[in-house]
């Protein structure tokens, strides 16, 4: 094994920990607390499902690598199964994970553009079927590859899916589809970026030198307001960092597959490594953004790990006396 793959494979399997329980908590929180069942958390449930099966994916990956390495017979019985179903979970984890990331776009660009009609154009029951539709496509897509390829086993590696219509749907299918995403989620974040500093520089002009001019009553009856605008708007900081570490990975990748493939040098190979590995971070890094970002997600993860370490002290829960047993006062 070359210094470069044990390098990306190391890389790969220290991200599939931190993935698996940064987005086991994620999806737990938005399914357990309340103040995270709304249209924007089921977006990052779906990205969050995403990225948990690429750390599955991943670890999977590597115990089959460990297989091969150290196994004198590569084709036993179940081997060829076993490559094509880590294949089909990471393939299809790492596009869901691509239209996860344009999804969450839309919805931020859909509040900031159009806050008085949200409400009426993207509903919860919307983004579910928007949700269902993407991860339906990236099935569909990744088990038609998956059906009709052939396997490529080289000693010492991991099994390898050539797809028989590789060339064809990579070139003139896929690869224009998944730019055309990337193209529109880039133009979507620039306006998002572009309305939300035309708008605080706006409310800076009107509520900036006023501010002391108004009168008590305004400032109670705007709180409310006021508190859910500066909650927006913190989710919405929180998302476009997370879809700006995803488009830096994505064009780093993106860089060194057109490197590889017109130069196949020991550095290009380092270089391609360093891209994959640093493309798997991506999978782990969102569930620290919103800890450190997010309230409501800091305190949802707060709860759930404290009520995770929590020892419940049963000698204090048995202390029963016999006189409350005869009376009925026992919660048994």
């Amino acid at each position: 094994m070359q210094n470069y793959h044990l390098f990306e494979t190391v890389t790969k399997t220290l991200s599939a920990l931190p993935c698996i329980i940064g987005n086991s908590l994620i999806l737990h929180s938005v399914r357990v607390f309340p103040q995270l069942h709304s249209t924007t958390y089921t977006f990052i449930a779906s990205l969050a499902t995403a990225d948990l099966m690429l750390g599955i994916s991943v670890l999977l990956d590597t115990s089959l690598e460990v297989i091969a390495t150290h196994s004198k017979n590569y084709t036993f019985n179940g081997y060829e199964f076993l490559c094509k179903s880590v294949e089909f979970i990471g393939i299809t984890a790492g596009t869901a994970d691509g239209f996860g990331i344009f999804g969450i776009t839309l919805e931020r660009f859909i509040y900031i553009n159009f806050p008085l009609r949200y409400i009426n154009i993207l509903t919860k029951r919307k983004a579910i079927f928007i949700i269902v539709s993407i991860w339906m496509f990236c099935i569909t897509y990744t088990l038609l590859g998956i059906i009709f390829s052939d396997m490529k086993i080289n000693p010492g590696m991991m099994c390898q899916v050539e797809t028989v219509f590789n060339t064809t749907v990579t070139n003139y299918i896929w690869a224009p589809v998944n730019a055309f995403v990337v193209i529109v989620v880039l133009c979507m974040y620039a306006k998002i970026v572009h309305v939300a500093v035309r708008t605080s520089r706006e409310v800076r002009q009107i509520h900036g030198p006023k501010a002391s001019d108004q009168s008590t009553s305004m400032k109670s009856n705007t709180s409310s307001l006021d508190k859910k605008s500066s909650s927006e708007k913190k989710i919405t900081k929180v998302l476009l960092q997370v879809t700006s570490v995803y488009l830096v990975t994505y064009f780093l990748g993106l860089a060194s597959k057109i490197i590889l493939s017109k130069n196949k040098s020991n550095a290009s190979r380092w270089f391609g490594a360093f891209a994959t590995g640093f493309w798997y971070t991506n999978t782990w890094i969102n569930a620290i953004l919103y800890a450190w970002k997010n309230k409501d997600f800091r305190r949802a993860f707060h709860t759930t790990l404290k009520a995770c370490w929590k020892t419940p002290n049963l000698d204090m829960e048995r202390s029963v006396t016999a006189q409350e047993v005869s009376r009925g006062e026992t919660k048994w």
